[in-house]
């Protein structure tokens, strides 16, 4: 589920009308999208019932000065007809605005139920739905009521409004699918280079033409920029100056791309959470587009029964495949609930009405059928809870055997840490012994100074004369100053 805001907005009273709509007021500003935080790297988002759909167009220069252009409006109107049509409802929109940084239009649609809402964000994840080129038009559930800036700030952020941006990153993030384009698989996608105004995406292709060019916004330094992926601000990394991550603290964007690797930083997480990196070749103009394995997709080799793969790759892999069939199941579910609400709804009225005695006594003979019907219905969801309590316990064995391996790191953490306070202990009694002989070596070096200047001293004042042989005797300070006349003796002069 996302919330939209609209900042920045540019003076424009420009209206449309969209299919067989009323006319729409046109929004021209900087739309943030936002995400609550509780659904961060989630695998499973529950549906929350609300009327409202937002749709994403990732349109290409959607603007003339402040005007919307009319191949848009055409772009939203038929995509707006094809929804109407399968979805068979009569549906109003509540926002139509052009994002000034992403370049993408972004719709708002409220639907008469909650259960139209649920079959329209269903039916726009088909693969016959239109495109805006090659690129799919994106559907969330919308949470459209008002709250405070102070609960805005503590409880959701912001995901980048541009698709190709938002795909860079893992779909727990953005909450947005596997595939965001219809370009054949196995071809060249060239959508970064032909379908994007986003300032993201432009800058990125400059910085593969000329590195030299993209420099920080407050030094001016080149070399390892990074670009925030919702505003677009440029600073120098953690080893240059930090304007990056100051840009964070500031603003609190998450979410910032190394120009450089195309690497994407999480601050919150304090990790890297790129899953598609798209890389241009300047002299043939080819993009070559590398996708990272991620938690929500199982590599192929795992459906390959033929590939020997190891328990610890499969397991790896398991939570994402459990949750997206509970996932499917649920919505599924959901959509059979409200029907069978809606139908017993009916036969109590029905019956209600036939008490009241206004139905004719023949009317009470649909009322059969319908308990044979309803039957049916019944007994197909058995089969559905009965599949899905069977996916539960799945779910609940796999978790338990992941409790058994993480109390068996645990141990082994713990055996780690007692050999390295073994080693720590030994470091520290070995040094010791070393801080004490260079202790001795001191004193030593220091014994043989005073014999030495002691040495000169006597070989001074014996002039001519030699020693084969010196000898100091005395019992301290008070015997050495009394007898400091009779301090030379020798023998074999």
């Amino acid at each position: 589920m996302l919330r939209y805001l609209v900042t920045d907005i540019a003076p424009s009273g420009q209206t449309c009308k969209i299919a067989n709509d009323s006319s729409v007021h046109v929004t021209i500003g900087h739309v943030k999208l936002f995400r609550r935080l509780t659904f961060k790297r989630e695998f499973f988002v529950p549906f929350v019932p609300t009327k409202h759909i937002l749709l994403t167009f990732q349109t290409f220069h959607p603007l003339d000065g402040h005007m919307l252009k009319g191949e848009v409006i055409d772009t939203v109107s038929r995509y707006f007809d094809w929804i109407e049509r399968r979805t068979a409802s009569s549906l109003s929109i509540v926002q139509l605005a052009v994002c000034t940084l992403s370049g993408c239009t972004v719709v708002v649609v409220k639907c008469p139920d909650v259960l139209t809402a649920l079959d329209m964000h269903s039916v726009s994840q088909e693969g016959d739905a239109p495109t805006v080129g090659s690129r799919r038009v994106l559907a969330f559930p919308c949470d459209n009521e008002d709250i405070s800036d102070t609960e805005l700030e503590s409880n959701y952020y912001i995901v980048p409004t541009c698709t190709l941006c938002a795909e860079r990153l893992e779909p727990t993030l953005t909450g947005y699918g596997n595939h965001t384009c219809s370009c054949p698989d196995g071809k060249e996608c060239r959508c970064l280079l032909e379908q994007s105004s986003c300032l993201v995406c432009q800058t990125c292709i400059k910085m593969q033409y000329d590195s030299q060019r993209v420099q920080c916004d407050k030094c001016n330094r080149a070399g390892d920029p990074w670009i925030c992926l919702v505003c677009g601000f440029v600073g120098c990394s953690r080893y240059q100056a930090r304007h990056a991550k100051d840009h964070y603290c500031q603003e609190k964007h998450l979410f910032s791309m190394s120009l450089l690797t195309q690497q994407v930083w999480d601050y919150d997480s304090d990790a890297f959470v790129h899953r598609v990196v798209v890389l241009l070749d300047n002299t043939t103009g080819i993009l070559n587009r590398v996708q990272y394995p991620d938690r929500d997709s199982i590599p192929t080799a795992l459906t390959d029964e033929s590939v020997e793969v190891t328990k610890e790759v499969k397991k790896k892999h398991i939570n994402a495949k459990f949750d997206s069939k509970v996932e499917m199941s649920n919505e599924q579910l959901a959509l059979m609930i409200i029907n069978e609400l809606h139908t017993r709804r009916m036969e109590y009225e029905s019956e209600l009405q036939e008490k009241s005695g206004v139905h004719e006594p023949s009317m009470c003979a649909p009322s059969l059928s319908g308990v044979v019907h309803l039957g049916e219905e019944f007994a197909s969801l058995r089969e559905r809870w009965k599949l899905l309590h069977n996916t539960s316990k799945s779910i609940r064995e796999e978790l338990l055997q992941r409790k058994a391996e993480e109390e068996a790191l645990r141990q082994t953490c713990g055996q780690l840490e007692d050999e390295l306070r073994g080693i720590i202990a030994q470091n520290a009694t070995r040094s010791y012994a070393l801080l004490k002989e260079m202790e001795n070596l001191r004193e030593t070096i220091a014994d043989v100074e005073t014999n030495l200047k002691t040495f000169g001293k006597l070989s001074q004042k014996m002039g001519n004369d030699s020693a084969e042989k010196i000898c100091i005797v005395g019992r301290g300070k008070e015997q050495k100053s009394k007898g400091r006349g009779n301090g030379r003796s020798g023998a074999g002069r």
